[in-house]
């Protein structure tokens, strides 16, 4: 996957200080509806900027891009707030882009647990809580 390989050479040429890697692992909806849990996928956040790949809750790849915007960074807590736009939803949305807007909380020090929040866009969606594990270079 072209997306992949793209991500990767960001991951090589961006370890620097204020550089993330991470591992999405998976989410959980509400209501709870027959959508994917299991979510793997890889990201990585650079001065803000953030892309990454996953597998969709639909079953499909997902390619996204957008800004990360830290809202507060303690010892061990951090709260960000996420700006995308995101492939592999057109069945559902009609539009090859779906925007993203995702706040989230980060525990730990250099090694992290993230956990992000999606809204509810319409009647016909849910609600996601999605867990990622990431790490500071």
């Amino acid at each position: 996957m072209r997306a992949a390989a793209l991500l990767f050479a960001l991951l090589a040429g961006a370890a620097q200080a204020d550089t993330t890697i991470g591992l999405h692992l998976g989410s959980q909806h509400y209501p709870a509806r027959d959508l994917n849990n299991v979510n793997p996928g890889v990201y990585v956040l650079h001065d803000g900027w953030t892309a990454g790949v996953y597998r969709n809750s639909y079953r499909r790849p997902t390619v996204y891009g957008g800004y990360s915007w830290n809202l507060y960074r303690g010892d061990w807590v951090r709260l960000d707030l996420t700006a995308a736009v995101a492939t592999g939803y057109r069945q559902e949305t009609g539009q090859a882009l779906r925007p993203i807007v995702l706040p989230s909380v980060a525990f730990g020090g250099d090694t992290r647990v993230r956990i992000s929040y999606g809204a509810r866009p319409n009647k016909r969606s849910t609600h996601v809580v999605h867990l990622s594990i990431e790490r500071s270079l």
